[in-house]
C-alpha cells in the first residue's frame, strides 16, 4: 500500500510537469492526491483479494470496483476541477467574474480534497496498525 502510494506520488509530479500546468503542480504539492488514491486503491485491491480467497464474491466485486472505477472517477474529477478553476481564473477569458467563479470551484475542490485527505490518512493508519498487530500475533503463534 505504501509502495503504491509512492509510485502514485511520483506519477502525479511527472504528470503535472509534462502537462506544464504550474497551478496544478502547486496544488498537488499541497494535497498529494495521487498518493492518497494509490493508498486507497491498494487497500481496496487487498480487500478484493482477501474476499475472493474467502469466497465472498459480492464483497470482492465491490472492492474491485472501489479499487478501479471509483479511483478513476475521483482522479478525473480532480483534474477536471483544477482545469476548470484554472481556466476561469485566467484573465484572458471573457467570462464575467471568472476569477470569482474559479476561486469558488478551487475552494470547494480543495475543501473536499482536504476532507478526503484526512479520512484517507486515518484509514491508512488504522489499516497499518491492524496489519502490524496481525503480523505480531502470527509471529508469536509460530514461535
Amino acid at each position: 500500500m505504501f509502495a503504491a502510494g509512492c509510485i502514485g506520488l511520483m506519477y502525479g509530479i511527472v504528470e503535472k510537469v509534462v502537462v506544464f500546468n504550474p497551478f496544478s503542480l502547486i496544488v498537488n504539492s499541497l494535497l498529494p492526491m495521487h498518493l492518497l488514491w494509490q493508498w486507497n486503491q491498494g487497500r481496496h485491491y487487498q480487500k478484493y483479494k482477501d474476499n475472493k480467497n474467502e469466497g465472498k464474491k459480492g464483497k470482492a466485486i465491490f472492492h474491485l470496483m472501489l479499487a478501479t472505477l471509483v479511483i478513476f472517477l475521483l482522479h478525473g474529477s480532480w483534474d477536471a476541477a483544477l482545469s476548470v478553476a484554472s481556466y476561469l481564473m485566467n484573465e484572458e477569458n471573457a467570462i464575467v467574474n471568472g476569477e470569482m467563479y474559479g476561486g469558488i470551484v478551487l475552494g470547494v475542490t480543495i475543501g473536499l480534497d482536504f476532507i478526503y485527505t484526512i479520512v484517507t490518512f486515518v484509514i491508512t493508519i488504522k489499516t497499518a496498525r491492524k496489519q502490524k498487530r496481525e503480523s505480531v500475533e502470527v509471529s508469536e503463534t509460530n514461535n
